[in-house]
């Protein structure tokens, strides 16, 4: 039976009715794992502090008269993150909230009546500021009722598997836009077998990489001041790599490591080249699932000057682990030419994990920069929207 939608709303997900979005979707999202794995994954890497105090919670959309029923019609992830804004007239940036959306699923026998679309263009009245949407539609009944500890976000983003405009359609009204597209570029090199080891770097651990985190966010906000000094006049945001944000990515990458013997889990998550200014550094993950492995660069920082010591570093840690392939997101412009030289091929990602961007702030949407916008802040759990679990 299909609901009309204004029966139905969107509420934070009880603890069972988590183990029911996580026990449904795993056939879609395990990666080779079962069901006790996959589940164990989670709680393990729900401990850490990119979940902890509400920064992870789960939502699903279920009939407003029965809002803790285990059949859920859709579900999906959100992220709570620090994040800096900045509009032209302003000096400094601002530091707020903004949100990655993840896992975004809706179960097989619920599919292709609208569901997951409506989830998502509910999802925008319980992170958006008050005021920051347009009034709630009629159609729609009432709106839902936000928790303790959201209805703060500044923007929003998520990553599409399912092409570049279905979440533009989700928006907070139908004449209104949801998420947009912003920033899918990605460079890849085949990793050099003839790389060799680089005497003059620093190799980083776990902790090292989350001690240089916290050094990078205050340079990322040094960068949006150094924006607004040079007169740049479009809006400006970013998300920070600390407080868990880009750890999560190494560690949910190590979980899959020990399952493949023939590939080693790595003692360096990223490099540091001392003495050079500006400081330069790249951190990453490897990524076993699918083979063949890549090395990810989750950060880097670079001059036109450094980069090539950077990416012959980046090379050796690439055969060490394995990696046929190195990859980043959105390498800087400056940078770009310097790798294309170095036999990097920059294109458009045109099928998977799609950057795209909500806007709640002042301003125009059309007007906003999302920089940065790097592998260091995918929120995905499960890495994936597929098309077949949302709504076609």
């Amino acid at each position: 039976m299909i609901l009309d939608l204004n029966e139905l709303s969107l509420f934070p997900a009880t603890p069972a009715q988590v183990v029911a979005c996580r026990t449904a979707n795993h056939a879609h999202w395990g990666r080779g794992l079962d069901l006790q794995e996959y589940m164990g994954r989670a709680d393990k890497l729900d401990i850490h502090e990119h979940a902890t105090d509400g920064r992870l919670m789960t939502w699903v959309l279920v009939p407003r008269r029965n809002p803790q029923t285990l059949e859920f019609l859709s579900a999906c992830e959100t992220f709570r993150r620090h994040a800096l804004a900045q509009d032209p007239a302003s000096r400094e940036p601002v530091e707020t909230f903004a949100y990655g959306i993840a896992a975004v699923f809706c179960p097989p026998q619920h599919r292709r009546n609208g569901y997951p679309r409506h989830m998502l263009r509910l999802l925008h009245y319980v992170l958006a500021s008050p005021g920051s949407l347009p009034p709630f539609p009629l159609e729609w009944g009432l709106p839902p009722v936000p928790p303790p500890g959201v209805q703060n976000a500044c923007f929003s983003v998520l990553w599409s598997d399912i092409g570049p405009t279905y979440y533009e359609t989700c928006g907070p009204s139908l004449e209104h836009r949801g998420w947009k597209l912003t920033g899918p570029v990605g460079t890849i090199w085949t990793t050099d077998p003839a790389a060799t080891h680089p005497s003059d770097v620093r190799w980083l651990s776990e902790q090292d990489c989350v001690e240089l985190w916290k050094q990078d966010a205050l340079y990322l906000k040094e960068c949006l001041m150094s924006s607004q000094l040079r007169g740049e006049s479009s809006i400006r945001c970013t998300f920070l790599p600390d407080n868990g944000v880009a750890a999560f990515q190494l560690r949910r990458a190590r979980f899959f490591l020990p399952a493949l013997p023939d590939i080693p889990v790595p003692e360096k998550w990223g490099v540091i080249i001392p003495g050079v200014s500006p400081p330069t550094y790249a951190t990453w993950i490897t990524d076993i699932r699918p083979l063949p492995v890549a090395l990810l660069i989750t950060r880097i920082r670079a001059s036109a000057e450094t980069f090539p010591a950077l990416l012959s570093a980046i090379m050796v840690a690439a055969k060490e682990n394995a990696a046929a392939t190195v990859e980043v997101w959105n390498l800087e412009q400056h940078l770009v030419e310097i790798a294309h030289k170095s036999n990097g091929i920059t294109a458009q990602r045109a099928a998977e994990h799609l950057p795209a961007l909500a806007w709640y702030g002042s301003g125009i949407a059309d007007d906003v920069q999302w920089l940065f916008n790097e592998k260091c802040v995918l929120s995905n759990h499960s890495l994936y929207f597929d098309v077949n679990l949302v709504n076609l």
